[in-house]
């Protein structure tokens, strides 16, 4: 059954880890598209493996350059 977020996208800051890492894995398995957002390079690797379909960025989402990088990709 397809989910009414199925296909939509999320944008998680701080998702290498804790709550942002729980909600990258609850959205994926709900058929959503997932960019991680994090600055741990090492936790953003090991998260990229346990989730379903997910973008990953190392940056921090208050910097205005990595959010425009972000939205021209």
């Amino acid at each position: 059954m397809e989910h009414q977020f199925s296909g939509k996208t999320a944008i998680i800051s701080g998702a290498a880890g804790g709550i942002g890492f729980a909600l990258a894995q609850e959205f994926g398995q709900l058929g959503m598209n997932v960019v991680l957002a994090d600055i741990d390079q090492k936790q953003l690797d090991d998260s990229l493996l346990h989730s379903l379909r997910c973008l990953v960025m190392l940056s921090t989402l208050n910097f205005l350059p990595y959010l425009i990088i972000l939205f021209n990709v």
